[in-house]
């Protein structure tokens, strides 16, 4: 029996439930959020904002400047609002998520949807700001002069990470059965979660990824593609591209071919604590396969 069978899994992350926790983990405020009001004026486009879930399981997004609002309600052409109620605004929202590590630029997941903006009234932000009731980030920007709060709503979201495009619902994980679920890591855990991996060793990480990429650990291989003209800085490196409960993402560069490799933990972890005992278990294993290699 090989050292790598021993390691068994109370349950086996699948494709569907990395993409939804990375999703989830995308909507609560992590990654870089940009929104375009494509029927409005497509020159103009919000590139910096902040966005999350609310305690009532709204999608929150906060910016500053006019960009995405309606047109003043005295506007004499297509005025956007009836009776009294803003109309929404067509957005197109994308959140793209890079890698922790200050060294590298590499994309780690993006998210991408279609949705209706309910942009709010200065009262109505004003109330929220006082109730504390908006996510962290998203309250950061409410309270600066000329900011902007708005709540977006679609049906579907598009998933772009190693496992391809992935197609989710919108109430999935927004909703009240999504935030039944933990998410990890927080925005708060995010680089200390990234620093646990990312301490190791260059021979460790490399050993856990060349025992998964040879089927001795449990974990997945995806894309691999070439790399033109690499650099000395990262011919032959581990990077750890990301941290989710399910998993560490690496991209193994080695031959002039980048690889993208998934480590799966034996369980979910929700906790720091779990996850140094998931990094350390694997690290352990893939010390164990070079011995039974051997």
């Amino acid at each position: 029996m090989s050292p790598s069978s021993s390691n068994s899994h109370d349950l086996e992350p699948t494709v569907s439930d990395q993409s939804l926790s990375v999703a989830r983990r995308l909507m609560r405020g992590q990654g870089r959020a940009s929104m375009l009001a494509y029927r409005m004026d497509p020159a103009q486009s919000v590139q910096s904002m902040a966005h999350g879930v609310d305690a009532k399981g709204r999608f929150l997004v906060s910016w500053i400047g006019n960009a995405c609002c309606p047109v003043p309600e005295s506007a004499e052409v297509n005025p956007v609002r009836t009776g009294g109620q803003p109309e929404p605004v067509p957005v197109r929202l994308e959140i793209l998520r890079q890698s922790p590590d200050p060294m590298t630029r590499i994309a780690a997941a993006s998210l991408h949807l279609l949705g209706s903006l309910y942009v709010l009234s200065d009262d109505e932000r004003i109330d929220l700001l006082a109730e504390r009731a908006l996510p962290t980030m998203v309250g950061d920007v409410a309270g600066m002069r000329g900011a902007h709060v708005g709540v977006l709503v679609s049906d579907r979201v598009l998933l772009h990470d190693c496992y391809g495009v992935t197609p989710l619902s919108f109430d999935a994980l927004v909703g009240e059965s999504a935030d039944a679920a933990p998410v990890f890591p927080t925005m708060a855990d995010d680089l200390e979660a990234f620093e646990c991996v990312a301490c190791l060793a260059e021979p460790t990480l490399r050993r856990v990824c060349d025992s998964v990429m040879c089927g001795l650990l449990r974990g997945r291989v995806h894309s691999t593609k070439a790399v033109v003209n690499p650099c000395p800085a990262v011919a032959d490196k581990v990077f750890c591209v990301d941290v989710d409960q399910t998993g560490i993402l690496f991209m193994r560069v080695l031959n002039g071919r980048a690889t993208s490799v998934v480590a799966d933990f034996s369980r979910n972890v929700h906790s720091l604590e779990g996850l140094d005992a998931e990094v350390s278990a694997l690290v352990e294993s893939s010390t164990l396969v070079d011995d039974y290699r051997v």
